[in-house]
């Protein structure tokens, strides 16, 4: 099972109630009227790219590194991961539209489609990543687990602290949303239905190591054994050359854009 929450946490500051995989839970609203409109979306976007992907500290930097590319590999991934969450990308578009008011650093400045100085402009995102995760972290929202060979990476304090749990956890869930899809519609979801069912991009279930196939022989198992067997494609870590990262980060950069 997850952890909880101190009641010092929520003596200081507002929360909102969630839920996800069957679990309730509360999130502290960052304290800044200008984003609290957007916080539930952020936060959730953040959650949700935490569960699924395995991401250490090195996953949010601050945007004096950001404007050199000195982020880092991961940052840039989990900035792309997040970029790609619908509610996410919302919340940002949104904020970014009163940036022009907001009086916090030349950082804040509307990001624009592609331009020479794009990559200066996206440390907006990479510096409201690192607040956001931040404040998770400083409030032990978002804490450390260690998993197998002692990794640890981070996730929301709700989150089974075990891998094997959470997986088995999505696995039963997606399980069952297959078989009701079926019996009302006699038809099997695709996997962009799978991902949409648990509001996140078919991007994130693929880079988590769940293709079609993978979920489909996990089902089958299933009906025929009533046991969960977590099938994945093992996952490969390449480096990326300095134009394949400009390349990731210009494409991060027209997703958050203004329309």
């Amino acid at each position: 099972m997850g952890g909880s929450l101190s009641l010092e946490t929520f003596s200081r500051y507002s929360y909102f109630t969630g839920e996800y995989l069957g679990r309730m839970f509360r999130c502290p609203i960052y304290p800044w009227e200008a984003l609290e409109p957007y916080w539930f979306e952020i936060a959730m976007g953040i959650s949700k790219t935490l569960l699924y992907g395995k991401y250490t500290s090195n996953c949010y930097k601050d945007h004096k590194l950001w404007i050199k590319n000195r982020q880092g590999l991961e940052a840039l991934r989990f900035a792309d991961a997040l970029s790609r969450d619908r509610g996410f990308r919302w919340a940002v578009k949104l904020f970014n539209k009163q940036a022009p008011s907001l009086k916090y650093g030349e950082w804040l400045a509307p990001i624009e489609r592609d331009t020479p100085f794009f990559w200066q402009q996206l440390t907006q995102l990479g510096q409201l990543i690192y607040n956001s995760m931040r404040f998770l972290i400083n409030t032990e929202y978002i804490r450390i687990h260690k998993l197998d060979l002692g990794v640890e990476v981070l996730r929301p304090y709700w989150a089974p602290t075990k891998e094997h749990v959470l997986l088995k956890e999505w696995g039963y869930r997606t399980c069952l949303f297959i078989r009701g899809y079926y019996d009302r519609t006699r038809k099997y979801p695709s996997l962009r239905e799978i991902a949409g069912y648990w509001e996140v991009p078919r991007y994130v279930l693929v880079d988590a190591g769940f293709t079609r196939d993978t979920v489909y022989s996990m089902y089958r198992n299933w009906r025929k054994t009533g046991r969960i067997k977590i099938i994945k494609v093992p996952k490969t870590y390449t480096t990326l050359s300095e134009e394949e990262q400009r390349k990731v980060a210009l494409e991060i950069a027209k997703r958050v854009t203004l329309d």
